[in-house]
């Protein structure tokens, strides 16, 4: 759906992309697939073409999006880069403006950190 998106806001879609596009439907519209294929008059038919290859390093994210808990519940969310350590975790979860009124007059006992995911703040 991102890559038909993407062909849609872009003004001119190459014959390569095209190609593309098709290898990627056929296996759930073949016999459609294989009428484009035809009439574009590319070289064979797509059931012969090698799948597309991706790029890895394009899947990688590199923000996320934090959740803060204060004893489990959601309290806060924060856009963080992907590369942070734990202990930035915990300070961006503990200077946090909705997390710190959840904070103020409770001992916390425990700073869970789940990576790339989620900081749990254990208060009592």
């Amino acid at each position: 759906m991102t890559l038909l998106n993407e062909y849609e806001n872009s003004f001119h879609i190459t014959k390569a992309d095209l190609e593309i596009l098709l290898i990627l439907l056929n296996p759930i519209a073949p016999h459609i697939t294989e009428e484009i294929n035809e009439l574009q008059k590319f070289d064979k038919p797509i059931c012969q073409k090698p799948w597309p290859i991706y790029d890895e390093s394009k899947t990688i994210n590199e923000e996320y999006e934090l959740v803060i808990q204060v004893n489990g519940k959601v309290r806060g969310r924060e856009m963080v880069s992907s590369n942070i350590s734990e202990d930035e975790m915990k300070d961006i979860a503990l200077t946090n403006e909705s997390v710190s009124r959840y904070l103020e007059g409770n001992k916390i006992i425990k700073i869970i950190t789940v990576p790339n995911k989620l900081v749990n703040i254990v208060v009592k």
